[in-house]
């Protein structure tokens, strides 16, 4: 296994353990509330990314805050199936490594599965899972565009705190990365063909009854 699926594995483990262990701590200490069983609900947040490792995002962008928009519906009572959209951009700035590219625009489209530590009948829902799909890096110079676009994993966790039986709050952490198809040098595939980055989500939950 290369270093980059050690790392994959890791982080979604890290993610994985981590809310693994606050459930445990919330069931100890659970509140019983009379909300009705929530069958899914769609989060709307504000997205901050943040780009790492040795790749021409890390290293030649200067990363915005942008939007994510998922939604999740449970197919039991732990396991949930749905979908992600997110969207940012980023303003070069260091040339060198990307040549005369002005901002690019970066959107992900992505299917997703998690699993619930919690009831869903609870105030706060913790769920981890993985995402697949589809990266889009809209790139502009001047008045022309041009697109790079690939495959696209992501690893994510969130947790959603009830306030009422239809609103709530959400947050979010994750990590993805991204297969693109850029032609390159073979010395420099890694560099320009595997971007990565962190992202972390504030936002509203609507909760589907």
């Amino acid at each position: 296994m290369n270093f980059a699926c050690k790392q994959i594995f890791t982080n979604f483990f890290v993610f994985f353990l981590f809310l693994w262990a606050i459930s445990q701590e919330e069931k100890k200490t659970r509140r019983k509330d009379n909300y009705a069983t929530t069958t899914g609900g769609v989060n709307l947040s504000y997205f901050v990314p943040n780009a790492y490792g040795d790749n021409f995002l890390s290293e030649g962008y200067k990363l915005n805050g942008g939007f994510n928009a998922n939604m999740l519906f449970f197919l039991n009572e732990t396991w949930a199936l749905g979908g992600r959209l997110s969207h940012f951009k980023g303003e070069v700035v260091d040339v060198s490594k990307v040549g005369n590219i002005e901002t690019t625009g970066i959107t992900h489209i992505n299917v997703s599965s998690g699993y619930s530590f919690l009831n869903n009948k609870d105030r706060l829902s913790l769920i981890a899972g993985l995402g697949i799909g589809y990266a889009s890096y809209l790139n502009r110079i001047g008045p022309s565009k041009f697109k790079d676009n690939g495959f696209s994993l992501l690893f994510f966790g969130e947790g959603n705190y009830r306030f009422s039986e239809f609103i709530g709050v959400y947050f979010g952490i994750q990590n993805n990365y991204d297969f693109l198809g850029i032609k390159s040098a073979e010395s420099q595939e890694s560099f320009f063909k595997r971007p990565k980055f962190y992202a972390f989500s504030l936002g509203i939950r609507f909760y589907i009854i």
